[in-house]
């Protein structure tokens, strides 16, 4: 065997280890998490938006009113076609017994709903879960959640999950 063979013998087998981790390593995303200070006020007419040094945001009514409507993206890692559901969360506080109620929206590119989930909570504390087919979501996709939030109630943040 001369020395070119060997030579490139060496460089085949040096190129096949060097894209076997590529070939190996599965497609990963982790949780995103955002905080409610990135909401916009839908209905400012309601009252004031605090927004707090944790990143969440509490409401603060006007008279005559109970709650505001939030808008608020949701980032996620768009993995393209997978089976099974995604999950997110929306994340918050309600004072004195009240409800905070959302909607998780998935639209198109060019702004077609494609699929909308409903949750709420009168808890104290809580942790929204809402479980969106992948199919719904493509790449080109957006989500968005809207938020009835209640008069002193605190929206901390959303959570996207792959």
């Amino acid at each position: 065997m001369n020395s070119n063979s060997k030579l490139n013998g060496l460089l085949g087998m040096a190129a096949v280890v060097a894209l076997l981790p590529c070939v190996a390593t599965p497609v990963h995303a982790d949780q995103i998490n955002t905080p409610g200070t990135v909401c916009q006020q839908a209905t400012p007419e309601a009252g004031k938006l605090l927004y707090l040094p944790n990143g969440g945001v509490r409401f603060v009514a006007n008279p005559g009113f109970a709650s505001t409507r939030l808008v608020c993206p949701i980032p996620r890692t768009p993995l393209g076609p997978a089976v099974g559901n995604r999950i997110f969360f929306i994340d918050g506080d309600n004072a004195g017994g009240s409800t905070t109620s959302c909607s998780i929206m998935v639209f198109s590119f060019n702004g077609v709903l494609q699929t909308s989930i409903f949750n709420s909570s009168a808890l104290g504390m809580y942790h929204l879960p809402f479980s969106i087919p992948s199919a719904s979501l493509s790449p080109l996709n957006y989500v968005t959640a809207l938020c009835s939030l209640p008069n002193g109630g605190v929206l901390r943040g959303m959570m996207s999950k792959d």
